[in-house]
């Protein structure tokens, strides 16, 4: 089971208030934060719409009930996704933009938590992958879209698996004793950049080869080695570089970028980009199609979405986040 640090410092993370160079933040609710904002980048859905982002969890009425929308960020307007999918955890969009794959609560779930579930996009069509009763959760496609890396108690830890999905095969990727979470693809699909303890009991940044066809988190490399609790890594499109948030400077959650060679399997890792100053809220990070680093906010009313500068040369105190609007408020799902 994941240990109480992290509970703290999610607790940590969600209280702050976020200071920015242009807010225009509306609305006080924030998300239970049992709940994800997980985004998931889109380049297209349908004919008609060019759409940015997936967002799932705005604020309800209905208790556990949770609302998905599109956002079209060439018009910065809402767009519905076809039903209400309720309750789900982690969505992820697959790389042809005909699938979603989430954890969807079942009604026979010891835990209470989710199975890795299948969503048609076009027709709501739900298939199951999981059926363990176990928790399963924080899906995320291959590259390719053959694949979907999770994270899963199955076998009494945290750990990530692969679900291959023409032979329907789960491998374990690894077994360490501490917890391992937060996986995110390289855009090569080489590579999954992820989060687990260290022996200090902080959580760091790991790479693991996902090709390695066994174990492979056993031959994993630890990116950092800091005090205090790294989190939520992210590549960018080109592979390049690896933004995460962190508490390492004692001033709440920031963003932060890895950059250059230390992303490589075989190089050491040295360098380490501030981006902003003062973003402590809840937050999700992404990266746009041209290189463009964002985090969006849930509040009650929408999404918030601010630019985060990537060319930062404030290293010890981060540079002021840009604010691009507010979009997603009142839609129903």
């Amino acid at each position: 089971m994941t240990p109480k640090p992290i509970q703290a410092a999610q607790r940590r993370r969600s209280s702050h208030k976020m200071t920015l160079a242009q807010p225009t933040l509306r609305g006080t609710g924030l998300l239970a934060l049992c709940w994800s904002i997980a985004i998931a980048v889109v380049l297209g859905l349908g004919h008609a719409t060019r759409v940015g982002w997936l967002v799932p969890a705005i604020t309800s009425p209905a208790p556990n009930e949770t609302r998905m929308i599109l956002l079209d960020l060439d018009r910065m307007l809402p767009v519905r996704l076809h039903g209400i999918i309720n309750p789900l955890f982690d969505p992820s969009l697959s790389p042809d933009r005909q699938m979603l794959v989430y954890s969807a609560k079942q009604s026979t779930d010891t835990f209470g938590a989710g199975e890795i579930t299948l969503r048609t996009v076009a027709t709501g069509a739900e298939q199951r992958l999981t059926r363990d009763s176990i928790p399963d959760t924080s899906p995320d496609w291959s590259p390719d879209g053959s694949q979907i890396v999770f994270v899963s108690l199955r076998d009494f830890n945290t750990d990530l698996y692969l679900f291959d999905l023409a032979s329907g095969a789960i491998q374990r990727l690894t077994d360490a004793s501490r917890p391992d979470f937060d996986p995110d693809w390289s855009p090569d699909g080489h590579t999954l950049a992820y989060v687990s303890y260290d022996d200090e009991n902080d959580s760091d940044l790991f790479l693991l080869d996902a090709t390695c066809g066994g174990i492979c988190g056993r031959n994993a490399r630890q990116l950092i080695d800091d005090p205090g609790y790294d989190l939520q890594p992210t590549w960018s499109p080109d592979g390049k570089a690896l933004a995460f948030i962190s508490d390492r400077d004692g001033d709440g959650f920031q963003v932060f970028l890895l950059l250059g060679d230390c992303l490589a399997l075989d190089q050491a890792c040295v360098g380490i980009r501030r981006l902003t100053d003062d973003i402590a809220a809840r937050f999700e990070l992404t990266w746009t199609r041209q290189g463009e680093l964002l985090a969006l906010v849930a509040r009650a009313q929408g999404i918030d979405i601010y630019k985060l500068r990537v060319d930062c040369d404030q290293p010890q105190t981060g540079c002021p986040a840009i604010s691009l609007g507010s979009v997603g408020g009142g839609v129903a799902g």
